[in-house]
């Protein structure tokens, strides 16, 4: 997701997940980053994508591909990432 804009990040996000359900995928991954530190408080971390990809996850839009979302385990990416169990397409 690093350099996208919040507009383009969201469309890019809401037609992965859509693409992933209409083949039937169940996990996938979104790596969102951790986010910068920010110049005047170095353990600040100020992540936009980071932030708003579990709010898009709960969108209406969204919300029925999606089983459940967590951040992924440390080797996986810890926060920077967000693992996602999709719904089984019926």
């Amino acid at each position: 997701m690093h350099g996208y804009t919040t507009d383009s990040a969201y469309d890019k996000v809401e037609n992965f997940l859509k693409n992933c359900y209409l083949h039937k995928k169940r996990c996938v991954q979104i790596v969102t980053g951790k986010g910068l530190h920010r110049d005047d408080d170095i353990f600040a971390v100020s992540g936009v994508l980071k932030d708003l990809v579990p709010k898009w996850l709960n969108l209406d839009s969204l919300r029925p591909l999606i089983l459940m979302f967590d951040y992924s385990r440390p080797e996986d990416g810890g926060e920077g990432a967000l693992t996602i169990l999709l719904r089984r397409k019926r």
